[in-house]
């Protein structure tokens, strides 16, 4: 990552970290929860012994609860204040022996290769450049490694909108991900699996309390 983009991401989301400056589009992604619910399912399954790098972590990462599942977990984010508040939690809930953090570039990371059985991230990709990234998690994958994602797509007209009227809640850097980045994922791979959500999920905020 170029050291401009480093240090505009990394001052960002220390202010994110901080200010929790998300916390107003909560409702939005309470709508969208059996999206982030896949996921969740898709990185606990089969994580018990497992060594899992999270890409992308703090206060409230799935980092913990993959550590209580029985995975040895290490996660790594450009900002310092994400970074201190997960080691203080790791240590509040009885965690620190399965759970390791450290600040660090994920278009450069300090594994070696094959290491780890599952890579995952949320909201992390992207902020990267995909290439660069792609070429790290596969190198320090395993062979037989999994690579699981839930990342913000482009192509929704009302998002994009909502997007438009609350730049603040976005790093100057990122971009939401388009057809053709997919691809670009999934060149990096020997197999890709997709799966969308989100279509409806603005016209469901209001009704997202009923049964």
């Amino acid at each position: 990552m170029s050291e401009g983009r480093l240090h505009r991401e990394a001052r960002f989301h220390d202010q994110a970290f901080v200010e929790d400056t998300r916390a107003r589009a909560g409702k939005f992604y309470e709508a969208g929860s059996a999206a982030k619910g896949r996921y969740h399912k898709l990185i606990d399954e089969d994580c018990r012994g497992r060594r899992v790098l999270e890409c992308g972590c703090g206060r409230g990462s799935h980092a913990f609860a993959l550590a209580r599942l029985g995975a040895e977990v290490v996660g790594i984010d450009l900002s310092r204040k994400g970074i201190h508040q997960a080691v203080t939690q790791a240590k509040e809930g009885g965690l620190a022996r399965r759970l390791s953090f450290g600040v660090m570039d994920a278009e450069a990371l300090a594994f070696p290769d094959d290491h780890f059985d599952l890579v995952c991230g949320s909201g992390i990709l992207h902020h990267l450049d995909l290439d660069a990234a792609c070429r790290e998690l596969v190198r320090v994958l395993k062979p037989e490694g999994r690579a699981v994602f839930f990342e913000p797509l482009g192509h929704n007209p009302l998002i994009n909108l909502y997007r438009r009227l609350t730049p603040g809640m976005r790093s100057e850097d990122e971009h939401p991900l388009l057809a053709r980045d997919l691809g670009r994922l999934a060149a990096h791979f020997d197999e890709a699996r997709l799966h969308y959500y989100g279509l409806c999920t603005l016209m469901a905020v209001p009704l997202r309390k009923a049964p």
